[in-house]
């Protein structure tokens, strides 16, 4: 499975470059500093792009492993799902509770697909923007114990 971790550090890396070309305006959020409307479309964006990169683990680990990944017309949904189950030949990559915070990102990822910069709204996307360090953490943590498990034998 080395050949999958190494795959999943590259992604895992342009995960934490994406948060970090966001740090200047991370800290101001975090301060409680009002937000331009160009920095909201900033963290639409990189919440976008944090989700896209995150389903492409999971498509890396759902070719590697299952015989009939998600192709229907809510594959990202499927998808994500799919990842929180075991299947025939792996374990669940996630916990339900790091599912749970998962499809709020893929729900924000969907609506800022077609949304402009006149509805975003801090609000909703505060808790989205403000947990992505950690989300990123739990997410490190997850994979590293889905390939523990595959290393060691059949789930």
């Amino acid at each position: 499975m080395g050949n999958l971790s190494a795959k999943f550090d590259v992604r895992l890396q342009r995960l934490e470059a994406t948060i970090a070309t966001h740090a200047e305006i991370l800290d101001r959020a975090r301060t409680g500093q009002p937000l331009k409307g160009y920095e909201l479309s900033a963290f639409a964006y990189m919440l976008l792009t944090l989700y896209t990169d995150i389903e492409a683990i999971f498509k890396l680990i759902s070719q590697t492993f299952d015989d009939d990944p998600p192709s229907s017309a809510s594959w990202h949904s499927d998808l994500l799902d799919s990842m929180a189950k075991q299947s025939a030949k792996r374990p669940a990559a996630l916990c339900p509770a790091l599912h749970a915070r998962l499809r709020e990102y893929l729900d924000f990822r969907h609506f800022s697909t077609y949304a402009t910069a006149a509805v975003l709204d801090w609000d909703q996307m505060a808790p989205l923007v403000l947990g992505a360090e950690p989300l990123l953490a739990d997410l490190k943590g997850e994979l590293h114990d889905f390939l523990l498990k595959v290393d060691t034998g059949p789930t």
